[in-house]
């Protein structure tokens, strides 16, 4: 399945201008330059409803590598210094998140989030303008920037809005190498969410998303992909194999 984010296309051309507010229940795919960096930047990407991240899915994304530029390349080294992250909290009950170290366990006691971090990370994912605004060297200048209510450096955990979801569920997120990144995805979800009796359920893998800013693309692919997917995968191997058979014989 093949996602285009024709909104992201739509903020590539209005280029700095293009704010837009975020889909409550939609799933977001973050940038941010580290303090000191000089671009001061966040970049986020709308990637559709977050109910269709799960552990059996193969997802495609594609966003403006060109505006990721205009951007962060302010900074010589932005391929290696803007940190990426991903997360979707507005669904009501599943709350998706990446993690940059690895497991949720690394970045906070529990490995479960309590009830007031789960409900404290939903909002704050819910509060995100869409494409590129100025966040003052990845500080927390705009209430609405992803580095003030997600997160805004590897390097920095702490609290930076009032709820942010890097203070009460761990940091989502890592450092571009060379414009490349894979981010392990997480959920947790709420039971009874918004009554008086809801719980929370611990951090479970669903799957990686890898992104290349290079290339200006995104691909999740689920910790169990269906057993049709694994097929197809292994036909496509197969058919390589046989090209490149066909062709080692006309070489020869």
């Amino acid at each position: 399945m093949k996602t285009k984010l024709y909104k992201a296309v739509l903020l590539a051309a209005l280029g700095l201008g293009g704010i837009t507010a975020a889909q409550a229940q939609d799933a977001l795919l973050g940038f941010n330059s580290a303090p000191g960096t000089g671009s001061g930047n966040d970049y986020v990407i709308d990637l559709g409803s977050g109910s269709q991240f799960n552990n059996q899915a193969i997802l495609n994304f594609s966003f403006s590598s060109t505006t990721f530029s205009n951007a962060f390349s302010s900074d010589s080294l932005y391929l290696n210094n803007v940190a990426a992250g991903f997360v979707s909290g507005g669904t009501g009950s599943v709350l998706l998140q990446s993690y940059a170290g690895g497991t949720p366990a690394a970045s906070q006691p529990s490995g479960t989030p309590s009830k007031t971090q789960y409900n404290s990370s939903v909002a704050a994912a819910s509060g995100i303008l869409l494409g590129v605004n100025a966040s003052a060297s990845g500080s927390t200048a705009s209430g609405s920037a992803w580095s003030f209510n997600i997160a805004a450096s590897p390097n920095n955990n702490g609290l930076l809005g009032a709820s942010a979801l890097a203070g009460n569920t761990g940091n989502p997120m890592g450092t571009l190498s060379s414009g490349v990144i894979t981010l392990p995805i997480y959920e947790s979800t709420a039971l009874n969410f918004g009554n008086r009796n809801e719980t929370t359920t611990a951090w479970q893998e669903i799957g990686t998303l890898t992104v290349d800013a290079n290339a200006g693309t995104a691909l999740f692919i689920g910790s169990v992909p269906e057993p049709s997917t694994y097929s197809l995968l292994g036909g496509a191997g197969l058919l390589l194999i046989s090209l490149r058979n066909k062709f080692s014989r006309k070489q020869a």
